[in-house]
């Protein structure tokens, strides 16, 4: 069996995902090399924001579903855009579209009946671009990039010859959102071009060949990155707008309007576009567009329904990453059938022991696939999280016809079982009792999905894989030390002592000191020289100023998650602070112990967690050779104080009459305060309207401030 690092309870799911969609945002959005299918990357995308609902204590600080895009490539100058590009929300079937309206109804406090108009359109399967205009000359055009920061193209884009340099009747300070795109006949023709290069350089005996392009948009996205504007050129791109950013005066009273008058100035925008009202239409529209999708001259991954009334969307307003007033409803996926080779059981961080399916290679939505999750005993077995049957009971056994897609996973699923294909020899799967790394057994808790190992600090995956967590994105996110990396220095020993280079945290900051020690110069090791080498110790020592927050994130405490730690962060301050209330905590000292639990409702199972884990010998050996390292941030600094309510927290209670509750949460999270459900002792401050009843009834047993709605919008304003 082969041994890889995978995750698959909530914690863990998270984890797994988070990783998944950061590597598919830079091979998306930096490298123009997908390594999944739209569709499958919105899937995935949407699970991890359910989880992260669910679970909110488990979200990264850095989770992709708080990022827009990817990074900016090297070789182009950032720019800042003057407003953030936000990406979509997602739906996938009409009960998302449903829920969608009925969502802004509530939000915005309107009745069921009311009817909101919006502006239905095809969404282009391009590269989002930014173009800005002076006095109706075009200055500057940006990738979306993070969605603050994009790449500045700007003369790429002019050889785009439906970018017009100059608008008649515009605005003195115009930006522009739209799609960069290819042709379906162009991309064609491109491609065509490029085997005659591929077959030209087999000839002439080269090693790194051309390669063809996978699809229009990673054409389009390539052929306008190129640091020669000649080939962009060469490449016959398009453009069509579908909105603007920043604007010194309106273009309309909605977006018809606006979308309309930006078409008179000559800017070329999506033809394809209806005035529909309510969630009816928009479906309507929506299987009207998938009739005639395959006739369409390019590539489009879905439709888009926008508000169309300015001062709604206003009301509305924006997520961290997506407009309230706006959503994407997205094209479905291609399911095929293969063979189910044999199944691999994979062991995570935290011990889980993942089963993967090993798949007769097929191309699912244009990408190669030869794995499959399998999630763990009762999926195989057709059951569900519930205990329920699934594939009308159909069990998973090696051999197996499957029927396989790509929702959301960069390894995809599978939905169904052909029982008339089961071969006589087919074999079901038994779990093994003892864990495939180490040896040590394996365990199903009752009531768990998931079999565990055991050994945790004994066992070489769980090891690598918290090294390889302390380090990553998600952990202290080292620029440079990878999860390759650590794989490397965690196999490689010292001669005289049979240490591995890196077995601990705090070995990695030992590294460079220890290296000298032993008269090892990594620089002459393969794939390493001067320059790589001291980027990485500059990098290892900055990593030694790390804040509170961010290292009980990094260190992996079971169930803990980076908003969890930002709460335990906040109330403790110093690792001083936690690290004695964490002794006393397990010292039995109730006050410690429940001070601990009602952290932001942090609760009984997370304050257990921390406190287990703090009695771990090795875990203890792991703090101690690490703490002295590190240099912990000034924990004010952390904190904001621009505003009245920054970095307090807060408890709505009652009717509010000037604003809806979800309205008011916005507001206040906004201007830096933390909003909460429940009254503790941890809340600063519970504005309460009519009605209020037991939560001013608690605030006031508490000793804790109560203002009216009113009062709240006099100390915001």
């Amino acid at each position: 069996m082969k041994l890889t690092n995978t995750e698959n309870d909530p914690k863990e799911r998270i984890d797994e995902l988070t990783l998944k969609l950061t590597e598919a945002n830079s091979a998306y959005h930096t490298d123009d090399a997908p390594i999944m299918s739209d569709y499958e990357f919105d899937q995935q995308r949407l699970e991890l924001i359910k989880l992260e609902n669910l679970y909110p204590q488990f979200k990264h600080e850095n989770s992709p579903t708080g990022k827009v895009g990817g990074d900016t490539a090297r070789g182009f100058r950032k720019v800042k855009h003057a407003q953030v590009m936000l990406s979509l929300d997602n739906a996938f079937n009409n009960e998302d579209i449903e829920e969608f309206e009925k969502r802004i109804k509530r939000f915005l406090g309107l009745d069921d009946d009311y009817a909101i108009t919006y502006v239905a359109e095809t969404k282009l399967d391009g590269l989002a671009i930014s173009l800005t205009y002076l006095d109706g000359i075009l200055v500057q055009a940006a990738t979306r990039g993070g969605g603050d920061i994009g790449e500045d193209v700007t003369e790429n884009v002019s050889t785009i010859k439906s970018i017009p340099k100059r608008l008649e009747g515009s605005p003195e300070v115009m930006e522009i959102r739209g799609e960069v795109f290819m042709e379906k006949a162009d991309f064609e023709q491109l491609n065509q071009a490029q085997k005659v290069l591929i077959g030209k350089a087999k000839k002439e005996g080269k090693k790194n060949l051309p390669k063809l392009y996978l699809n229009p948009r990673n054409a389009a996205a390539g052929s306008l990155r190129q640091l020669d504007p000649e080939i962009t050129r060469s490449r016959n791109l398009s453009f069509l707008a579908h909105g603007w950013g920043k604007v010194s005066a309106p273009l309309g009273n909605n977006i018809w309007e606006a979308i309309n008058q930006l078409n008179s100035m000559g800017m070329p925008v999506i033809e394809d576009r209806e005035l529909c009202k309510g969630s009816s239409d928009l479906i309507s529209y929506y299987n009207n567009v998938l009739v005639k999708r395959a006739d369409l001259p390019f590539d489009i991954d879905g439709v888009v329904y926008k508000v169309n009334d300015l001062g709604l969307q206003e009301r509305l307003g924006s997520s961290s990453t997506s407009p309230r007033w706006a959503i994407a409803y997205k094209l479905p996926p291609e399911k095929v059938w293969t063979t189910l080779q044999d199944i691999e059981i994979h062991v995570g961080r935290t011990g889980a022991l993942s089963p993967v399916g090993k798949l007769k290679e097929v191309s699912v939505g244009g990408v190669k696939v030869s794995s499959v999750t399998l999630h763990n005993e009762d999926f195989i077995n057709a059951l569900d999280s519930r205990g329920e049957t699934i594939r009308d009971g159909k069990e998973i056994k090696i051999g197996d016809t499957v029927e396989v897609y790509r929702s959301g996973d960069v390894i995809p699923r599978i939905s169904d079982v052909d029982l008339t294909k089961r071969p006589e020899d087919s074999k079901s799967f038994v779990f093994p009792k003892n864990c495939p790394v180490c040896g040590n057994v394996a365990v199903r808790p009752e009531g768990d999905a998931i079999h565990r190992c055991t050994a945790e600090y004994e066992c070489e995956a769980q090891v690598l894989g918290k090294l390889q967590y302390f380090v990553s994105i998600d952990g202290l996110n080292f620029d440079g030390l990878g999860i390759k990396m650590i794989k490397q220095f965690y196999d490689r020993k010292f001669p005289d002592t049979g240490e591995r280079w890196i077995e601990s945290p705090g070995d990695i900051f030992l590294l460079e000191e220890n290296l000298k020690a032993k008269n090892i110069n990594l620089a002459e090791e393969e794939n390493w020289g001067e320059r790589s080498v001291q980027e990485l110790f500059s990098e290892i020592e900055r990593k030694k100023t790390v804040s509170l927050a961010k290292l009980l994130t990094a260190i992996g405490i079971r169930h803990l998650g980076s908003k969890n730690s930002q709460l335990v962060a906040d109330h403790y301050q110093t690792w001083e602070n936690f690290k004695l209330a964490v002794d006393k905590a397990a010292e039995e000292d109730e006050e410690a112990r429940e001070d601990l639990i009602s952290i932001g409702g942090l609760g009984e199972v997370i304050a257990n967690s921390v406190i287990d884990t703090f009695q771990n010998r090795v875990f203890n050996e792991w703090i101690a050779k690490l703490i002295p390292e590190l240099k912990f941030t000034n924990p004010q600094s952390d904190l904001a104080e621009s505003t009245p309510v920054s970095g307090k927290s807060l408890v709505f209670t009652g009717k509010l009459e000037q604003m809806t509750r979800k309205e008011a949460q916005v507001k206040a999270e906004s201007l830096g305060a933390r909003v909460y459900s429940a009254v503790s002792k941890n809340i600063d401050l519970v504005i309460a309207g009519p009605g209020s009843g037991s939560k001013s009834k608690k605030a006031n047993e508490l000793g804790i401030k109560i203002i009216s709605e009113q009062e709240w919008l006099d100390l915001i304003s």
